[in-house]
């Protein structure tokens, strides 16, 4: 489909990041439906979307998420991925499972793959993106997406609608935007529980990431050549670790080859009935949400 109209605007956000958030910071509403089932974080994602859609103005909206089981795949190359995470609570749970199917319903799409995870979706939309002369805004709090940011298609959104340039990723870390992944592989990632090279923090790998470049995947069992950076002890240190760094890369890496073609196809605002999306709404209880989204779409 190369050569898309380059007004095509796709909006594309991280389910399952702002599911969390707007549970953690909704819930001293403890807004539930007849059933007793919280809703306070469905509330927060339809209103969450409807301000994105305010803020962007895109022709098209995905929504990606995981499903179940695929943080598997990552998992299989490394055991302890993400194994520090507690399971969800059941009012959490609820929302999780919900949100995909709310979505659908209100005519916003929802995108998954069977094997990897929602961030690869998101980089496979941003791929598509490039490959069609399209635009396209992702919203996600994860690093991760550092270095999908291109100042001519591709545009990162944090959830709470602060933009995150490729400026603002090299000030702050100290490494150009797009080398943002090898930085991680050095450093490991608390968070998934992707353990680094030890003794390596973010400035020795601002170190390594400036003297090489993508090249350190090559330089990174030289030690000679690590010493013309950095102290021989710690140029040892990191070409005896060399194997931890490049496992890393490729666990951390996002795939883009996922075919979302036909989901962004379908994807477009102008397919959603708002009458039927706020009926829907308002029969889960979330009536003032239903609002603002129609307002959004209209």
């Amino acid at each position: 489909m190369a050569g898309h109209d380059k007004g095509m605007k796709i909006l594309v956000i991280d389910g399952s990041n702002i599911c969390h958030r707007s549970h953690w910071g909704m819930s001293s509403t403890e807004m539930r439906d007849e059933a007793g089932n919280a809703t306070w974080a469905l509330h927060g994602i339809v209103t969450t979307i409807s301000r994105l859609i305010n803020d962007v103005g895109p022709t098209h909206v995905i929504v990606a998420g995981d499903a179940k089981g695929t943080s598997g795949t990552r998992r299989a190359m490394l055991p302890e991925y993400k194994a520090t995470r507690s399971a969800a609570e059941p009012d959490l749970r609820y929302a999780l499972d919900t949100y995909p199917r709310m979505l659908e319903s209100i005519g916003i799409s929802f995108l998954s793959d069977e094997t990897w995870e929602g961030d690869d979706v998101m980089a496979s939309v941003a791929r598509w993106g490039r490959e069609n002369n399209a635009e396209v805004f992702l919203v996600t709090s994860d690093k991760d997406a550092y270095p999908l940011i291109d100042d001519n298609y591709c545009r990162l959104i944090n959830p709470d609608g602060t933009r995150v340039t490729s400026k603002r990723v090299e000030t702050k870390y100290g490494i150009p935007h797009h080398l943002y992944t090898h930085m991680a592989a050095l450093c490991g990632e608390k968070s998934d529980n992707i353990p680094g090279i030890p003794k390596v923090g973010p400035k020795t790998a601002a170190v390594l990431i400036n003297a090489f470049g993508a090249a350190l995947t090559e330089a990174v069992t030289d030690e000679a050549k690590l010493a013309t950076v950095l102290s021989a002890k710690m140029a040892a240190n990191v070409a005896a670790h060399s194997e931890r760094y490049l496992f890393n890369l490729s666990l951390i890496k996002l795939r883009e080859h996922i075919d979302v073609d036909e989901a962004v196809t379908q994807s477009a605002l102008s397919s959603i009935d708002p009458a039927a999306a706020l009926a829907f709404l308002t029969g889960m209880g979330l009536k003032t949400a239903g609002a603002h989204f129609v307002r959004a779409v209209s």
